[in-house]
């Protein structure tokens, strides 16, 4: 998957009205932010790193 479609499914996932299990939801959101960093990762690994991933990447962290 790519950082967008990531980033995509990680507020879809925040977004869900009715979550029956509280504890899987919040797994479910750690899954995908550590699936967001392990490709934030990779590509800085590769040398492909857009300045814009590591902005994103930085600034992810403070929005709530």
């Amino acid at each position: 998957m790519t950082l967008e479609e990531l980033d995509q499914l990680q507020e879809d996932t925040r977004r869900l009205a009715r979550v029956d299990d509280r504890v899987g939801h919040h797994m479910a959101i750690a899954v995908i932010e550590i699936a967001r960093q392990l490709v934030i990762m990779n590509g800085m690994l590769a040398g492909g790193a857009r300045p814009a991933a590591k902005a994103a990447a930085a600034g992810k962290g403070k929005k709530k």
